[in-house]
């Protein structure tokens, strides 16, 4: 999966209320809570959070990286 032009995203679900989705972008927000929508970028979300690093490698790679840019 490549990344895209989404700077953030967030999936609210609530008894009683259709899940909704507000897709952070570059020039504007969109929010959503049609069904086919939320379940496009909720499938989207899972693949990359399947893809992320677990939270300390992830922590551990930010180090060595700015480590290697220092000396650099």
């Amino acid at each position: 999966m490549g990344a895209g032009p989404e700077f953030g995203l967030s999936l609210v679900s609530a008894e009683g209320a259709a899940d909704t989705v507000y897709v952070d972008r570059a020039a504007r927000g969109h929010v959503t809570d049609q069904p086919r929508d939320v379940a496009e970028i909720r499938t989207r979300f899972e693949e990359l959070r399947a893809e992320a690093l677990p939270p300390r490698a992830g922590i551990d790679l930010m180090a060595k990286v700015m480590t290697t840019w220092k000396q650099t």
